[in-house]
């Protein structure tokens, strides 16, 4: 997965966990292709998903917060509006 897929996984879902199980999307599960059993960190795309969700943290269109279950979530940020 590319940053600009990574930012278009989070705009197309809103709200995604960076890495933790639950009731949104998992970033890194998106980028692994499918459930991952222990940590990412183990998992063959584990560099990958580092460098993501690093990407989604420099980025100025993703919030990112403890919101989910006070897991690190990634927020799409609304556009500003029109002046």
């Amino acid at each position: 997965m590319t940053v600009r897929g990574a930012l278009a996984f989070v705009r197309r879902h809103g709200v995604v966990l960076e890495s933790a199980r639950g009731p949104v999307p998992s970033l890194a599960q998106a980028v692994a292709g499918g459930a991952i059993k222990g940590s990412w960190w183990g998992h063959a795309k584990g560099h990958e998903i580092f460098w993501l969700t690093r990407a989604m943290r420099d980025s100025p269109d993703v919030l990112v917060c403890r919101l989910v279950g006070s897991k690190v979530t990634d927020v799409q940020r609304a556009p500003s509006p029109p002046r």
